[in-house]
């Protein structure tokens, strides 16, 4: 079951459920870093969009969410908005529904608060 799979992926997160973390030395880790398995770097660092983290389940950007034609093509019908201000683009056309989530895009942000909420949405 999705559900099942995810909440057992977020509490196997380091600090999920708890203030502190124990991955501070990745927050001053330069994104473009990033390395493939042999430890060359990578040529394209940013996946493109969306992409399929489970079947029918996706992971998308802000710009995906407003793009009427990948919602369509994907099926995606679903909206987890997890931004303080992005507005949920087609929301009056009754066609999607949407869970909005207002996170904060910085290092600081407990994610783990909103787990249950964002898990019990999708």
């Amino acid at each position: 079951e999705p559900r099942r799979f995810l909440q057992q992926q977020f509490t196997d997160l380091p600090g999920a459920g708890s203030d502190s973390s124990d991955i501070e030395s990745d927050i001053d880790r330069d994104p473009s870093s990033a390395t493939d398995s042999d430890g060359s770097p990578l040529s394209n660092p940013q996946p493109s969009f969306p992409v399929e983290i489970l079947p029918h389940l996706y992971l998308g950007c802000a710009k995906d969410s407003t793009n009427l034609d990948i919602l369509e093509e994907f099926g995606i019908k679903y909206i987890l908005n997890v931004t303080p201000n992005l507005p949920n683009m087609f929301e009056n056309a009754g066609e999607f529904k949407y869970k909005q989530i207002p996170i904060s895009d910085h290092w600081s942000q407990n994610l783990s608060q909103f787990f249950p909420e964002a898990i019990s949405f999708i």
